[in-house]
């Protein structure tokens, strides 16, 4: 029996000490290629050494990235890593090369540990992480700034690399002499999943979701606050069928509330807007979505996505005026053909490849409205916008080369 005890005990030692080998290899090796493919134009990732012990490792990277004046900022994270058999710890410090931004730093968030990042990775392949950044504040010669405290988790699979990230912030101040701006309750979720290439109509997949509590402004010490959104809410995603090189994509807007200035008259409630971009040429999105500085590229990208045609929809908007609702959709294609360098040199090109139909409902009160109201008046007299009881219509389609506006025919 204590044989038996003492078998069953070493190959628990042995499985142990095999997993923390393992977890320790897999963790170096992901590491790195994580580091390889995360540089682009504006920022430079290096691991500048690891070294990989059996129970722990310790790690430096140098990030630099070029900030607006073009002047080179750089920082080395210090990582300490334990190994655990069936994961690995990480935990990360920040440090500057430059001793002024440190110290910057720590007065703004009134610590030297205001860098709270930790990861762990275990081993199937599953890293999580978890970025905390306190509450900041800086007030001098008239200036404020206050940010409310950050925080940032994720998960991500890194065979397949489908993962989440959820970022929570409860917004900040900044006050001038004669500005006050005030952002509450931002956060952001999102998800993505990257396709299998052997299978067979598999597709890409990314969603996220983003809410702002409230955007408000004061203009002067005198004047009162004033919001200028409430309850700001941006879904969206895009789903890439990597079997035809296409990428489709759905946002929907919805505002609470939302004016402009500190006139209440002009203020709006209920805003709903839907936009969906369909049949967008991955190739050519590929290059644009990059950090590209190359004027070659990113033409040859505009042309490519011009010459394949998409589908750009607004199939819902609407909003509550103090004048009474608003409503429209629009949909427009681009078929395949057209040509970048001829549609530029003329524009009445692009006619021969597009189609489109639109209505607009506007409240027949904004007629009266100052800056506008010669604009109404005019179009109305086109015939471009017709009076229907209390709203002005605008209905439109074009196809096949044929103009129709509010039901008449118009030649071009």
């Amino acid at each position: 029996m204590k044989k038996l005890v003492l078998l069953f005990s070493l190959v628990l030692v042995v499985g142990a000490l095999l997993g923390t080998y393992y977890v320790g290899q897999y963790t170096e090796k992901k590491i790195k290629e994580i580091v390889s493919t995360s540089n682009n134009y504006d920022m430079q990732i290096e691991i500048l050494s690891y070294e990989r012990h059996f129970f722990t490792a310790n790690v430096i990277t140098k990030v630099s990235f070029v900030d607006e004046n073009s002047k080179i900022i750089s920082f080395k994270i210090f990582t300490k890593i334990h190994h655990y058999p069936y994961k690995a710890l990480l935990d990360h410090k920040l440090i500057f090369s430059d001793k002024a931004v440190t110290e910057n730093f720590k007065k703004y968030f009134a610590t030297e540990n205001w860098f709270n990042f930790k990861e762990d990775v275990n081993f199937l392949g599953t890293l999580r992480g978890k970025l905390i950044i306190p509450l900041g504040s800086y007030n001098q010669k008239g200036e404020f700034l206050n940010s409310q405290p950050l925080t940032i988790k994720y998960q991500i699979n890194l065979n397949d690399y489908a993962g989440t990230m959820h970022l929570i912030w409860g917004g900040g101040v900044l006050k001038t002499h004669n500005t006050k701006i005030k952002l509450q309750d931002f956060t952001i979720s999102s998800s993505f999943s990257v396709a299998n290439a052997a299978l067979k109509g598999a597709a890409n997949k990314y969603s996220y979701s983003l809410r702002i509590g409230k955007l408000s402004q004061r203009n002067s010490q005198k004047n009162p606050e004033t919001s200028l959104f409430t309850n700001i809410s941006l879904n969206g995603g895009s789903e890439n069928d990597s079997e035809k090189s296409l990428i489709n994509t759905h946002n929907e807007l919805k505002i609470d509330r939302w004016q402009f200035g500190n006139d209440v008259k002009f203020e709006f409630v209920n805003t709903y807007l839907k936009v969906d971009i369909m049949k967008l040429y991955k190739p050519a999105i590929d290059i644009l979505t990059t950090d590209t500085q190359n004027h070659q590229e990113v033409n040859m990208a505009l042309s490519l996505l011009v010459k394949h045609g998409f589908i750009f929809s607004i199939p819902s908007f609407y909003s509550q005026t103090p004048w009474g609702s608003i409503d429209g959709h629009l949909d427009f294609t681009l078929s395949k053909g057209s040509v970048l360098s001829n549609v530029i040199s003329n524009p009445y090109t692009l006619l021969d490849y597009s189609e489109w139909i639109a209505k607009l409902s506007l409240p027949k009160l904004m007629i009266e409205l100052p800056g506008i109201r010669h604009y109404l008046y005019t179009f109305s007299k086109n015939g471009l916008l017709m009076l229907v009881g209390q709203k002005i219509i605008f209905e439109g389609r074009y196809q096949q080369g044929q103009l129709v506006v509010n039901g008449t025919e118009i030649g071009l």
